[in-house]
């Protein structure tokens, strides 16, 4: 199942380049500054949606959850304090 991964990747990586293909192409039609704001967004939306969704991801794992559930079961309420067992 890990390659759907790979190919979701893959596919993500070719249609930004084409996107930076095309606004190559017709970058004689915009201002600069418009070209510019474009391929930031083309490049740093796919990478910023990937780093939110893993972050997130991270957040909702089961090791996760069953760390903060032991950390909330051990704790004594002086504050946050490593589950260490002696």
């Amino acid at each position: 199942m890990i390659w759907i991964a790979g190919a979701g990747s893959l596919l993500l990586l070719a249609l930004v380049v084409v996107g930076l293909v095309d606004l190559y192409r017709h970058r004689h039609t915009m201002e600069t500054w418009q070209v510019v704001v474009w391929a930031l967004a083309l490049i740093l939306v796919p990478v910023g949606g990937l780093i939110i969704y893993l972050v997130w991801r991270l957040s909702r794992s089961e090791t996760m959850q069953d760390a903060r559930a032991y950390q909330e079961e051990h704790s004594s309420g002086r504050g946050p304090v490593p589950p260490v067992e002696l």
